[in-house]
């Protein structure tokens, strides 16, 4: 058996170790998905008290549009969804919030915008995206036990309710931004 038989083989061999790596990988998060589906899911909305502009509307879209979820966070302490939607509406000019979804501190999960809403929050990709944003700045602190908790359960949600196998990236994925933090950006990898 010559050289190149060898290393074929040998690359015959490493690609089935990968697929088969995949496989379970993949296999294991729907299980995960399955079992986080199991806990009923909190959503307080907000989509019709939270500031929006008297003059701007934002457009909607088919939910058939939707192919992603991006992460974002805050970039502030002690603040809520109430204070994103005032700051986006009288800072920004914006129709609302550009957010979907806002996870609180405490774990509670805020709908700021119906999920046919083209919202701000990632130029570029809002009409394909559905934004969910943390509470907190990332780059200096963690995010809390129950605000993972929280998104673990709304991205198992989303992805059940569209029917689709969304993939979560971060904001900093779409542009030049931090965002989500260096502390929240890790958790992508176990959504």
């Amino acid at each position: 058996m010559n050289i190149y038989t060898k290393i074929l083989i040998g690359l015959v061999a490493l690609t089935a170790l990968i697929l088969a790596f995949l496989f379970f990988r993949k296999r294991k998060k729907e299980e995960e998905q399955k079992e986080i589906l199991k806990e009923p899911i909190k959503i307080y909305d907000k989509i019709n008290t939270l500031m929006r502009s008297s003059t701007q509307q934002y457009s909607t879209r088919d939910l058939s549009k939707i192919n992603k979820i991006i992460l974002h966070h805050s970039a502030a302490t002690g603040q809520t969804a109430e204070d994103y939607a005032r700051y986006h509406v009288q800072s920004n000019g914006w129709p609302g919030i550009g957010y979907h979804f806002v996870i609180e501190k405490n774990g509670d999960i805020i709908q700021g915008n119906s999920l046919e809403t083209v919202s701000y929050h990632a130029a570029g990709k809002n009409t394909e995206s559905i934004g969910i944003s943390l509470s907190g700045n990332f780059m200096n602190e963690q995010p809390t036990a129950a605000q993972i908790k929280s998104l673990k359960q709304l991205v198992a949600h989303l992805r059940a309710q569209l029917n689709k196998n969304l993939p979560v990236s971060g904001h900093r994925d779409h542009g030049q931004t931090s965002c989500p933090g260096t502390n929240l950006y890790p958790i992508i990898s176990q959504l």
